[in-house]
């Protein structure tokens, strides 16, 4: 439900002029991934990670969250020198 809503306001992200980080698990559900793949279209300034071998509980103990810590870190700190 709140994917076909976004649907119709994806356009309002457009605007949006702060870095951002999308990060999602190849074996996310696929509304998920295509949600991950309309926002990468319209923001900006943004970076997409996916994670290989986890679905959408990756940050989670049994997901993978030392993979997503990392990329994190990594996020802000670039964020951080270029701002």
């Amino acid at each position: 439900m709140l994917v076909e809503e976004l649907d119709s306001s994806l356009q309002t992200f457009a605007g949006v002029s702060a870095e951002v980080l999308l990060m999602g698990g190849r074996r996310s559900p696929a509304f998920l991934r295509e949600i991950l793949d309309a926002l990468e279209g319209t923001l900006p300034r943004v970076k997409r990670v996916e994670f290989k071998g986890v679905g959408h509980e990756a940050p989670h103990d049994r997901g993978s969250p030392e993979r997503v810590g990392e990329e994190l870190r990594a996020f802000f700190a670039d964020t951080l020198l270029d701002g």
